[in-house]
């Protein structure tokens, strides 16, 4: 579940030649009161009272407390689950404050409550051991357990046996002594995944159903089985599957007069549309930001987005275009490239 002051934010893409931003990783506290922004109707506490109790916890924190405990017990954010850890991010990922004051101090050390719109935040910075890939992907056995999330009425199965099958389960996995396919049919108690060989698909480390998940499933190598790693679920075992990554790219499109779903108003020729299009990868060789020019000069929908397309996989788009983004380093510019819709001005960012 995504951390509650962590929606997802829309990414700019980054300017030509800009290199990419430092991985960091926290764990917080949340201390929100009554009105603050994304407030729980449960919330009475007032501000004075938020502050009160942000301070006691950090003084707590500071004679030795338990940051995960304290997290999972006063934490009005979401990452309460997690013991307040928010996993990895970057720029862009969360709010700009939060990594104005995550960068401020060394791992390992938790700062004094700060506030912004959601309430009062104690951070402990994380060191990050191995950054993790944009993108992974894993198939899964459940094994659930009385009282965990989403668990069957008719479970009866404890924690205890639960844990105990499921490590039983990886010493037969590791030994090839059995099937993880034969084992997902038999075994999981995860009915949505249990018809796909237990896949949950291409996903961001972050979106699987831990931060603990995560950090296994990135330690470990294609082809790899590793856990029980628990979650509110239950048990997972997982095996690391080959992610086949579609594209993402951003775009800029600058169209002509008649070019397919050319936008009302767009009279400029082909050759006009050529010679702005020129224009625009000029700015940018000079240091323009794309996610900016985009918005102001972009002809497609795209364009409030930065040009940010998305991910598509291949046979998604136009022949010209899927050339372009497959003949296009990650990170570079492309273009003009001409297709029915007009020249596009690509930069892939996947």
């Amino acid at each position: 579940m995504k951390p509650l002051l962590f929606a997802a934010l829309a990414l700019a893409a980054p300017t030509i030649g800009q290199k990419p931003p430092a991985v960091l990783r926290a764990r917080h506290i949340l201390i929100a009161w009554k009105g603050s922004a994304g407030a729980s109707a449960k919330t009475t506490r007032s501000r004075l009272e938020a502050e009160k109790l942000a301070d006691r916890l950090w003084h707590r924190l500071q004679d030795g407390g338990d940051f995960s405990a304290l997290a999972e017990k006063y934490s009005d954010d979401t990452s309460r689950i997690e013991g307040g850890d928010v996993g990895q991010f970057r720029p862009g990922d969360v709010p700009e404050f939060f990594v104005k004051w995550v960068r401020a101090f060394r791992p390992g050390i938790v700062n004094r409550p700060k506030e912004s719109p959601f309430g009062f935040h104690i951070i402990e910075r994380l060191a990050v051991v191995k950054p993790w890939p944009d993108l992974v992907r894993a198939s899964h056995i459940l094994i659930a357990y009385r009282g965990a999330a989403n668990a069957g009425p008719d479970l009866t199965r404890s924690r205890e046996q639960a844990r105990a099958r499921a490590a039983e389960l990886v010493t037969q996995l590791s030994a090839d002594k059995l099937d993880f396919a034969t084992a997902v049919a038999k075994y999981s108690d995860d009915a949505s995944t249990r018809t796909q060989a237990g896949d949950l698909g291409i996903r961001r480390p972050a979106a699987l159903p831990a931060i603990a998940l995560a950090d296994r499933l990135c330690a470990v190598e294609v082809g790899a089985i590793t856990g029980p790693v628990e979650s509110r679920y239950g048990f997972h075992i997982l095996l690391r599957t080959r992610a086949e990554l579609p594209y993402r790219v951003s775009t800029i499109l600058v169209a002509w007069r008649g070019a397919k779903n050319a936008p009302r108003g767009v009279t400029r020729t082909k050759a006009d549309a050529l010679a702005r299009a020129k224009e625009i990868l000029k700015r940018l060789a000079e240091g323009g930001n794309f996610a900016s020019l985009a918005q102001t000069e972009s002809d497609g929908s795209s364009a409030t987005r930065g040009g940010d397309l998305g991910y598509f996989k291949k046979g998604e788009m136009t022949p010209a275009f899927e050339k372009a983004v497959a003949a296009c380093k990650v990170g570079a510019i492309a273009g003009p490239i001409e297709t029915e819709h007009g020249y596009h001005i690509i930069l892939r960012t996947q």
